[in-house]
């Protein structure tokens, strides 16, 4: 796989990752997230981290996430699937990919909070059964997996857990 943004020691370090990774199937995850940041040795600052995959900032606009697990594999793979194909008035509410390679995803880097009013308590139940309502299933909402656009949409940064009806 060849990347317009990352290096090829960068994919290198992530094949020898992901082929190591399935070596661990039975270790928790934060073990897992040690054992990843270990090997992939990448020379980003780690913006954070979850159950299935870990974060690094870039510094050009965009993160890359890294799946430290197989469901960290399943989710890379969901957001890029939901992302090409949902219908375009839900794509504005998803978090942009700008590339993607088997372990990986990049994605545009968004960090304005979801302020906890009611109005954007209200747009989110809205966007819950808009989602629905052309087909996708939105999981894992909470406010850590949103962020705003710069002209104050909601925008979903964590997609991985969604699925297709």
């Amino acid at each position: 796989m060849v990347s317009a943004i990352l290096r090829d020691e960068d994919i290198k370090s992530i094949n020898l990752w992901i082929t190591k990774m399935k070596q661990y199937k039975t270790q928790d995850t934060e073990w897992m997230t040690k054992a990843a940041v270990k090997t992939l040795k990448l020379d980003y600052k780690i913006i954070g981290y979850g159950y299935e995959r870990v974060t690094y900032d870039l510094q050009n606009g965009y993160v890359l996430k890294v799946a430290t697990s197989e469901l960290g594999l399943k989710s890379n793979k969901n957001e890029f699937i939901i992302y090409k194909y949902c219908h375009a008035k839900l794509k504005e509410h998803l978090c942009p990919i700008k590339e993607v390679g088997y372990g990986w995803i990049i994605m545009k880097k968004m960090t304005i909070p979801v302020p906890r009013t009611e109005d954007y308590d209200n747009q989110l139940k809205y966007l819950k059964k808009r989602f629905r309502q052309y087909g996708v299933r939105p999981k894992d909402l909470v406010r850590p997996n949103l962020a705003l656009t710069k002209k104050g949409k909601i925008v979903f940064i964590d997609y991985g857990d969604f699925t297709l009806k």
